[in-house]
């Protein structure tokens, strides 16, 4: 049997959807559901649950790992992490984050630890 790590390798290699930040989500929960052989079922117990959520982190562990050895399956979207980090964050009530207001405090914390 292909490990996790293969299976997402050669998924990347031929589906090119797949390589977008944007659309992992749902390939790997595909991958995931199929490996714990849950794909067919509608309702899932907490063991059925926790391990599909397992096997999701491994996928997405895989996911990356693949992209970053190999940069020529990278998707177009590959660079845009910051940004779509913080677009979702948003989308989830989350404050963006504030650069400017990071760099004062350092610029702050530097001088003070100047002063001592």
């Amino acid at each position: 049997m292909p490990t996790i790590y293969e299976i997402t390798k050669e998924k990347i290699t031929t589906h090119l959807a797949f390589r977008e930040r944007a659309l992992r989500g749902k390939y790997l929960s595909i991958l995931a559901l199929r490996h714990c052989e849950l794909n067919t079922k509608l309702v899932l117990n907490n063991e059925q649950l926790s391990e599909f959520a397992i096997t999701y982190a491994s996928y997405e562990r895989s996911w990356r790992q693949v992209l970053l050895e190999n940069p020529s399956l990278q998707g177009t979207d590959y660079g845009d992490k910051t940004e779509l980090e913080q677009t979702k964050k948003m989308e989830l009530g989350y404050e963006p984050k504030n650069t400017e207001f990071e760099n004062e405090i350092a610029k702050s914390l530097e001088e003070f630890d100047k002063e001592s």
